[in-house]
């Protein structure tokens, strides 16, 4: 194999915050609301980097999984990220499983619900 050589490409996203159209108004930040749109448009820009494999590295939806749009907007992320032309790993960040305890956290602290409501929607947390 020459120096010149790849083993291999990959990806990384992260922060897509996906959400549902009746989640839309619910971040502070306006921005929040074009994330879905910002994510199909990531997933196009991949595909054409043709990657070997992608790892988004979390914080794939925006509700928190207390939430009852929650599940919609995994299905929706589900959707969107199938359309990559390679496998994706996903990681769970603090919108996706819960912050670490702390009073100043945006998001609820993390539970056994909020891991076991994420391992439905994504499947494994942690690979090697």
């Amino acid at each position: 194999m020459s120096s010149n050589s790849k083993l291999f490409s990959f990806a990384v996203l992260g922060d897509t915050h996906i959400i549902t159209k009746d989640d839309v108004g619910a971040s502070p930040y306006p921005v929040n609301d074009l994330a879905t749109e910002r994510s199909i448009s990531a997933v196009k820009t991949i595909n054409k980097c043709k990657p070997d494999f992608a790892i988004h590295i979390g914080d794939m939806v925006r509700p928190f999984p207390s939430l009852k749009s929650y599940i919609r907007a995994t299905k929706k992320a589900k959707t969107i990220f199938s359309k990559l032309n390679c496998k994706i790993y996903f990681i769970p960040g603090n919108h996706d499983i819960g912050d670490k305890p702390n009073l100043f956290s945006p998001a609820p602290i993390i539970s056994k619900f909020s891991i076991d409501k994420y391992k439905s929607a994504f499947g494994n947390f942690f690979y090697s």
